[in-house]
């Protein structure tokens, strides 16, 4: 304490150092909670521009079929060149395949068996940003031995990479059409009934002039 002071009560120089350790102390406590927010901040900043960016579409989404003809449908899995970490995955199970196709048509189920794909792969699957890889999604089978003609498509699609959900950004639908010999054997049968009708009709009209 200086000289000018009195032994109960410090002099102003005195009281105004008091007074900034105070002060002093209050501000560092202030400064380490800033500095722990910002910390836990850019750490959960880092972690979210690290992740992973998945995504997947299928490979072919309009595909044209016989009636009789067996179906596989292929699934591209995408890690975003933009990602700054790369996606390891042992399993893919493929899920949806219900439902009408929201652009029109009938359920993919009224014209086929759909075995969704369960796979389990022998090494881990790696995928670097920018990488893809293109899977089976199902096996269709026609219900009966033949798919009426039309239009059919899933209502939904989706798969999950180990525990990991991930919607399709769309979906696929399968235009069957009549096989090239059916029509032809069609054509021949309607050209046979005519000529056979021709014949019946000149028969007819001799007996009549008869």
């Amino acid at each position: 304490m200086c000289q000018a002071a009195s032994a109960r009560r410090p002099c102003a120089p005195c009281s105004v150092l008091v007074v900034s350790r105070g002060n002093w102390t209050r501000t560092k406590r202030h400064l380490l909670g800033c500095f722990c927010a910002i910390t836990l901040l850019a750490f959960a900043h880092a972690s979210a521009s690290a992740a992973p960016i998945v995504s997947w579409d299928f490979a072919n989404p309009s595909i044209e079929a016989s009636p009789t003809e067996a179906l596989t449908v292929f699934a591209t899995v995408s890690n975003d060149a933009s990602a700054t970490d790369p996606i390891s995955f042992s399993t893919l199970t493929a899920l949806g395949g219900m439902g009408a196709p929201p652009g029109g048509g009938s359920p993919l189920t009224e014209a086929y068996q759909v075995e969704l794909a369960d796979i389990i792969f022998l090494r881990p699957v790696r995928l670097d940003p920018g990488d893809s890889i293109t899977l089976p999604w199902a096996d269709l089978s026609p219900l009966g031995g033949s798919a009426p003609p039309g239009l059919y498509g899933p209502g939904e699609a989706g798969i999950e990479l180990e525990s990991l959900f991930v919607a399709s950004s769309g979906l696929f639908t399968v235009t069957v059409v009549p096989e090239a010999g059916t029509g032809l054997l069609c054509v021949l049968g309607l050209l046979a009934w005519a000529c056979a009708r021709g014949r019946s009709s000149t028969r007819t009209s001799r007996v009549t002039a008869t």
